[in-house]
């Protein structure tokens, strides 16, 4: 494959402003069990975002799991192909649910 490029792609964009209290209330609900599919829905309506930004979906993660590797399985891809949560059409929260799992479990097992 000499002479060819090969381009990786990451997901940059910078952190559009939602509220701080977001990221305790989302890592507190994590901790208290509650599905992350569940726990993205409930910070959209209980801070009335409306929608909520793919930079800020994946920062949220990232803060409730620590270490967590969202290129893992493809699924910082597949969140940001289907601008997940806002769209389960790509993306549902069942098969969101058993990525983060998967990867929980990876990470655990370091």
């Amino acid at each position: 494959m000499a002479g060819k490029d090969h381009l990786t792609v990451y997901y940059s964009d910078p952190v559009k402003k939602i509220p701080i209290e977001t990221r305790e209330a989302f890592s507190k609900m994590i901790n208290e069990g509650v599905k992350p599919s569940k726990a993205l829905v409930t910070i959209i309506k209980k801070f009335k975002l409306g929608s909520l930004d793919i930079s800020n979906t994946l920062a949220l993660i990232e803060h409730a799991y620590p270490g967590i590797y969202l290129m893992g399985e493809g699924l910082q891809s597949r969140i940001v192909d289907s601008n997940y949560p806002n769209n389960t059409e790509g993306l549902t929260h069942e098969e969101f649910d058993e990525a983060i799992d998967r990867l929980k479990d990876v990470y655990d097992g370091w």
